[in-house]
């Protein structure tokens, strides 16, 4: 009986060893507490993506054309004041063109160009001059995203404000257990995010304006929330 006694005993304290390995390596006295912080601020920038194409017949027509294209879009944009720097090509493209016969095959039909440009406007008062203006020289907007230029410098500020959340709840629990709470031992940061704000297309037509000219595009951001995450863990007292 004795004999079994203290092989019991030894069983229990190998699976004490060996089991739960997520907390095998974290001291005893410790508490794991999430933490996370979130702010809704307007966008103070946008980033555009134009795209054009061109068709030709012969290879040297269509890279010609390719070549005007892409100088006359980055001009355009200069003359809005956009710096050089927030002017970037994302994709370009010459290729062969064919069309397919009765007969199942292809026949060569000429080449086409396809290119298309990132564009970084920091005035959203001039965005929808920018948009207008880049439409004369690109024939394809491929999308409008909103963002901030000071997104790092929230970011750093919400994790401050994560990690308070996160001591703020882990005292609450570690004073409802009798015990108080230590220093910060471990953290991570799993992630962080920006809900892009879709924008909202203004459609108003100017009654005063003669009927041949153009209607100017006005667009309507919604704010963005930006949110961090932050995983701690606190060393526990005995006070």
């Amino acid at each position: 009986m004795k004999k079994f006694g203290a092989l019991f005993a030894a069983a229990v304290l190998a699976f004490s060893l060996h089991a739960t390995p997520a907390w095998a390596d974290q001291p005893l006295d410790t508490i794991q507490i999430t933490g996370t912080a979130s702010r809704t601020v307007d966008p103070d920038m946008a980033t555009v993506n134009f795209a054009f194409e061109k068709q030709g017949a012969t290879l040297e027509e269509v890279r010609e054309a390719g070549a005007q294209a892409s100088q006359k879009f980055i001009h355009t944009m200069l003359a809005q004041g956009v710096a050089r720097d927030d002017i970037a090509t994302i994709s370009y493209n010459v290729a062969p063109r064919y069309e397919y016969q009765k007969n199942g095959t292809q026949k060569l039909a000429g080449y086409q160009v396809y290119g298309a440009w990132e564009v970084k406007e920091k005035n959203l008062d001039q965005l929808g001059t920018l948009i207008d203006k880049g439409l004369e020289s690109a024939n394809r907007l491929n999308g409008v995203r909103f963002g901030l230029q000071n997104e790092d410098l929230i970011k750093r500020q919400l994790l401050g404000e994560a990690v308070e959340n996160a001591r703020y709840t882990a005292q609450t629990v570690a004073n409802a257990g009798g015990r108080g709470l230590g220093v910060l031992r471990q953290a991570s940061i799993p992630s962080s995010s920006v809900v892009a704000a879709q924008p909202v297309l203004l459609a108003r037509m100017n009654k005063m304006a003669a009927e041949d000219e153009a209607t100017p595009t006005q667009l309507a951001p919604k704010a963005l929330t930006v949110s961090v995450r932050v995983d701690t863990l606190f060393a526990l007292t005995l006070e």
